[in-house]
C-alpha cells in the first residue's frame, strides 16, 4: 500500500500480495496494466523474488504487464550517508541484463528517496496519479516532486588547460572527477611517443579496476585509445615509426587524460574512414585477432 502511494496508483484497483508465489498466481488469473515489486527486502532473497518474476513474464511475452522494480534509495542523486543505500542496486543490474535477453517484455527500475520512504510509512501521502515518466522511461528516480530520469549529456566544461579523470580512490564510479593534468612528462625514451588523445574505449577491465576488483595493482584507469602523435622519443621522429601530427590508435595505459606517453609498437596508424571514437574502441579486440 505504502508503494501505491508513492507511485500513485489508487489502492482500490491494486492487488496487494506478500509474497511472489501469490504474485505468480495473480498475475496468471487475470490481465493487469503493470506489476510493482517492492526490492525492499534481504538482499539475495529480493534478487530471487525478481528473477522469478523476469522469467514468468519471459514466458508471457508480448502479453505480459509493465514489471515495475522498486527500490529506495539505491540510486544517485542522492549520494549522502542518510539517503543512499546501495544495498539493492543490484537489482537495478538485473533489470538492465534481462532487457537485453528478453526484449519484449517491460521492465522500469523506480528508486524512491530512503527519506521519502521513511516518511510514507508514516502516513504521507504522496503522488495522487502515477508520473508518466513510469509508462515511457526503464530507469527512474522519484524524490519529492521531481521525477528523474537518467540522461548522457556531453559536458559543458571549456577547458583551457590539460585535464585527467582523477580517481582519488578506488570503489566507485563516482569517484571520478575533472582535475589539472600537471604531471605531463617531457623527457621520453627512444621508443617512446606522445599522445594527444581524442577518444578513450573503456572496456571491463577498466570497471574493475575503477571499482577495486582487479586483482593485484592494475596501474591508472584507461588502456585503449585514439589520438595524435605530438612528440617522438629521445631519437626524434625519425628514430620513431611514426611523424608528429600522425594519427593512431592502440594500446595507452592510462589515458584518461589530454597527453599520455607510449611505446610506439602499441600503436597503428588509423585509417582515414575510421573515426577517433570508431578506433578507440577496437584496441584489445585488434590486438587479440592481429597477435
Amino acid at each position: 500500500e505504502i508503494l501505491c502511494h508513492a507511485l500513485g496508483f489508487e489502492s482500490k484497483r491494486c492487488i496487494i500480495v506478500d509474497t511472489v508465489s501469490e504474485a505468480l498466481q495473480a498475475v496468471g488469473s487475470a490481465t493487469w496494466a503493470a506489476v510493482v515489486y517492492d526490492g525492499s527486502g534481504a538482499q539475495l532473497d529480493a534478487l530471487e523474488d525478481a528473477l522469478q518474476l523476469v522469467k514468468l513474464f519471459a514466458s508471457m511475452a508480448p502479453a505480459a504487464p509493465r514489471l515495475l522494480i522498486v527500490t529506495s534509495g539505491s540510486q544517485p542523486p542522492d549520494l549522502t550517508l542518510e539517503q543512499h543505500d546501495p544495498e539493492h542496486a543490484g537489482l537495478w543490474g538485473l533489470a538492465r541484463s534481462a532487457r537485453f535477453e528478453f526484449p519484449t517484455i517491460e521492465i522500469v527500475c523506480v528508486d524512491v528517496c530512503k527519506l521519502e520512504r521513511l516518511a510514507m510509512e508514516g502516513g504521507v501521502q504522496s503522488r495522487s496519479s502515477p508520473p508518466d515518466a513510469i509508462w515511457s522511461e526503464t530507469d527512474v528516480a522519484l524524490r519529492e516532486e521531481s521525477v528523474l530520469a537518467a540522461r548522457l549529456v556531453r559536458s559543458q566544461v571549456a577547458p583551457e588547460r590539460p585535464l585527467r579523470l582523477d580517481m582519488s580512490s578506488r570503489g566507485s564510479l563516482t569517484n571520478l572527477r575533472l582535475t589539472p593534468q600537471t604531471n605531463r612528462q617531457r623527457n621520453l625514451a627512444d621508443s617512446e611517443v606522445e599522445v594527444r588523445v581524442a577518444a578513450v574505449g573503456l572496456n571491463f577491465r577498466d570497471v574493475l579496476n575503477i571499482m577495486g576488483l582487479y586483482p593485484g595493482d592494475p596501474g591508472d584507469p584507461g588502456s585503449d585509445c585514439s589520438g595524435t602523435v605530438i612528440n617522438c622519443g629521445a631519437g626524434g621522429c625519425v628514430e620513431s615509426s611514426f611523424s608528429c601530427a600522425d594519427r593512431v590508435f592502440g594500446v595507452v595505459p592510462g589515458c584518461l587524460c589530454m597527453y599520455r606517453i607510449t611505446r610506439q609498437q602499441f600503436l597503428v596508424p588509423r585509417p582515414e574512414a575510421w573515426s577517433a571514437e570508431a578506433a578507440a574502441v577496437l584496441p584489445v579486440i585488434y590486438t587479440t585477432v592481429d597477435l
